[in-house]
């Protein structure tokens, strides 16, 4: 009778193994990956704002907006509010995008405000901390939301949604359907402007949109 020697299967493949089963058996797909499967890429794999990366505030395109590329600086920087109108006798030019910062605690935090969601790549999407909703959803038609699972609640589960309007005004029908924040301007009291630069940035610094997402440069 012939002696066989007995093979010892290799502890790194025995570990491999038991990994793949593991993972079956939660439902994951750990073979796709190392093989390069296709397939969204998981939460944990999803890329994240830079330290130093500026972050991205998205105002309405359409000149009926109350809050817009116009004069999205003058109200959320100077805290004050101006029409469409007193803008275009200013002379403020077009634009898609402009620059505006925000002091809090001895820091200064910059950020781009565009109105044009389109140009924005997919990872893109990772410095976007705050939106401004007009209310109807074809505001949305064309924005790539696959970052957010393709979805205006995933949107605004990860970014903080805004909506303006006058003081004792009705709000969109859609706007309490969505987790928005109504910030208010009284038409005759320019004074009370400062509240709702105030109530915006107290809303990103509550949801950690300024310190999590990454603390820009100092001045």
């Amino acid at each position: 009778r012939t002696n066989r020697t007995r093979r010892v299967p290799h502890p790194v493949l025995i570990g491999h193994a038991v990994l793949l089963l593991q993972a079956e058996a939660k439902g994951s797909s750990l073979l796709a990956q190392g093989q390069g499967g296709a397939g969204a890429r998981p939460e944990s794999e999803k890329r994240r704002a830079g330290p130093n990366e500026q972050k991205i505030v998205i105002v309405p395109a359409a000149p009926s907006s109350m809050v817009n590329i116009f004069n999205v600086v003058d109200l959320l920087q100077e805290g004050k509010f101006k029409t469409m109108e007193e803008k275009k006798k200013e002379g403020i030019k077009k634009s898609e995008r402009v620059k505006m910062h925000h002091e809090e605690e001895g820091h200064t935090y910059h950020y781009q405000v565009i109105n044009n969601p389109e140009s924005l790549r997919r990872d893109d999407w990772a410095r976007v901390i705050a939106v401004f909703v007009q209310g109807p959803e074809w505001q949305f038609k064309r924005w790539d939301l696959s970052y957010f699972g393709g979805k205006l609640v995933g949107l605004f589960s990860r970014v903080s949604g805004f909506h303006l309007v006058y003081a004792k005004e009705p709000i969109h029908e859609n706007v309490p359907k969505w987790n928005v924040n109504v910030l208010t301007v009284d038409k005759n009291h320019r004074h009370l402007d400062s509240q709702v630069k105030n109530k915006f940035w107290e809303v990103l610094e509550d949801n950690n949109r300024l310190s999590s997402q990454g603390l820009a440069k100092r001045s």
